[in-house]
This record gives structure tokens, sequence and C-alpha cells, in this order.
């Protein structure tokens, strides 16, 4: 096509255009296919240049002309030109507020035609998803999300979208979804997807333990504690004491005033510990029964007296390490190296006494 032709093939659509006055939401992809052969007919550097000076000048009078926008955004990205290749941004633009997902698709094709960029995928993704083709708007989410790994709507929509086919896959792109949630300040999106992900993933505790940081760093304490909920009930379910206890002591100590919590715990306690001998009479001097008893201490009180046991062990500040014989509701006997048989009060031993763990002991 040579100059003229090309003028005059301009002017026409320029003219068509005016006169028809269409609406944006009535343009569907023939008007694009014109567009396209006669921008495949352009030949030669000076021939594009003429393309884009007119269709600038035309820009000038008519700011909304999609045939003069749709050319210079094409030529920019033919021409490499940054200052010209964001009219095509600026169609994506209009088309998706006008929910005209099949024109949307294909200028977006046509960017990417130049090499991806994340603007044209997310628009390609959106429109194969209004136009029900989610299969097809797989490997866009895939390529957008090594853009950004933490695109956390893009992460969400593939792990529903292969949770049946691609289940291990489908978890991943959860966690990477919260993740992002919460370095964007979203927190309101996090709920849904931590509770479908304990639902299928409750056993990796170290990720759910690292994105419970992130938010009591990020001051969401009261949203840590109901996120929390939701696992717990999973190990409490599973039959898992010792998970639980430990997941019932951080809810309590984000939500200190949660007394539901508080008794959920003293009924894993005595799950745990019922059979101490002692189990009754710690339970009462920590005061983690008494809900007005700060439950911080409560907790810190119990399970430092727990442990004072037959069989376990204890140091004394003088005395050294010494094993504990006996135990009642009053006294507990304890042999130290120097000192047999020792006799002292409960009130006494809990005063003077360290407990040891027995995984201290060698």
């Amino acid at each position: 096509m040579d100059n003229e032709k090309m003028l005059e093939k301009l002017n026409s659509l320029f003219k068509e255009e005016l006169w028809g006055r269409i609406e944006p939401k009535d343009i569907g992809i023939s008007k694009f296919k014109i567009l396209d052969d006669l921008f495949n007919s352009l030949v030669g550097e000076e021939l594009f240049q003429s393309t884009l000076d007119v269709c600038k000048s035309h820009l000038v009078e008519h700011p909304d002309s999609i045939t003069a926008a749709y050319l210079v955004g094409l030529i920019g990205y033919h021409l490499d030109r940054m200052e010209d290749k964001f009219q095509l941004r600026k169609l994506i633009d209009l088309f998706l507020d006008n929910h005209k997902w099949a024109v949307v698709e294909r200028i977006s094709e046509k960017m990417l035609e130049y090499g991806e960029n994340r603007i044209a995928l997310k628009a390609l993704a959106t429109s194969l998803e209004r136009l029900k083709r989610n299969k097809e708007a797989i490997p866009v989410w895939e390529n957008l999300l090594k853009i950004d790994r933490f695109d956390a709507e893009v992460a969400k929509k593939l792990a529903f979208a292969i949770i049946e086919e691609d289940p291990d896959k489908s978890i991943q792109y959860m966690k990477l979804s919260i993740e992002g949630y919460i370095k964007n300040a979203e927190y309101n999106e996090i709920t849904d997807l931590w509770n479908k992900l304990v639902s299928v993933s409750w056993e990796d505790i170290q990720f759910f333990e690292r994105i419970e940081r992130m938010l009591v760093e990020a001051k969401q304490r009261e949203l840590t504690a109901n996120l929390l909920k939701t696992l717990l009930f999973k190990y409490r379910d599973e039959e898992n004491p010792e998970q639980s206890i430990e997941i019932l002591k951080k809810i309590l100590d984000y939500t200190p005033e949660d007394n539901s919590a508080r008794r959920e715990l003293i009924k894993l306690y005595e799950k745990r510990y019922g059979g101490h001998s002692q189990y009754g009479q710690f339970l009462k001097l920590s005061k983690l029964n008494n809900l007005k008893s700060p439950v911080k201490h409560a907790i810190q009180n119990f399970e430092k007296n727990i442990i004072f046991d037959k069989g376990n062990y204890a140091v004394h500040r003088s005395w050294g390490v010494g094993k504990i014989e006996d135990i009642d509701s009053e006294n507990l006997i304890i042999d130290f190296r120097e000192k047999q048989g020792h006799r002292m009060s409960i009130q006494m031993a809990l005063q003077s006494l360290v407990p040891i763990k027995q995984d201290h002991i060698y």
C-alpha cells in the first residue's frame, strides 16, 4: 500500500467512525480485524511514520477515536515507542469497563505478540475468565505469577482452578495467595483461604506459624487468634492434645479475655495431665480456672508446677538436682545427693525448687 491509498483508507475509517457514532459497548472484534489488515499492509518505516502522524493529528481533534488510538498503539509497539504504546493500554481499560471481553482478548494478544507484560496478561486472563474459558486462562495466570509470585488474586484463581486435578500445586498457590494478601495488607481476604487450606493441608504447622508471625508483626492479633481457632479445631478433631494446647496458648496470648478458649485449654490440660497425682491441686494453685486471674501468669504457673510429680527432677539453689520420690496433696519427698528423703511442703517446693523437664535430663 502506498501513502495515498493509506490516507484514503484512513480517512474512510475516520468518517465511518464519526458518522456512525458507535459506542464502545457496541464494538466487536470485526472492527479490529479491519484495522489489523490495514496495519499489516503498511510496508516500510516511512509509511508507518505517515500513518502515525495522521492518526495522532486525528486524536488531537477526536480524542475518543478508537481507530486512531489502536493504530497509534500498534505502531508504537512495532517501533518500540513508549509514548505511543500507552494507547493500547487505554483501549484495554475502555473495553474492560464496557465488558467487551472478546475485544479485550484480541487487543491483549496483540500486545503480547511483542513480548510479555503484566497489563496485557492480566487483561487476557480476565477476558478468558469472563468468557468462561478458565482452562485457557491457567497458563496466563501462571505467566503472571512468574512476573509477580505474590500476586494474591492470581494465585487464588490458580489455586481453585486446579484444585481437583493438581491438589499439591493448588495448596502451594493458596499459600502464595495468603502471603500476598498479607504483604498488600488485604487482611479481609485471608480467612476463607486459610480455612480452605486448613481443611486440605492442616499438617503443615510451620507454614501456619510463619503466617501467624507475619500477622502479629502487622498488628493483626485478633485476626490471628480467630484463624488459629480453625487450626485448633482440626488438631482437636485429630486428637492431638499437645499441639492443641500450644495453639490455645497462642490464642490466649493474642486475646487474653477469650474465656471460651480458656475453658477449652483447661479441658485439654485435664486430658493431658488428668493422670497426674496433683493435677487438681496445681490447677487450683495456678488460678487458671479463676476467670478474673490474668491468664498468662496462670498458664505459666500451671505448666511450671505440673512438672512436679513422682519420678521427675527438680533443682534447688543450694542442694543441686534431686529426684522426686513421692508427692501428695501437702508434701513431697525428694532425694538430693546430700539430703536423701528430704520432705518439703508443696508450697515450699514451689517457692524453692525449679522443675526440670524430662528432655533436659541426660
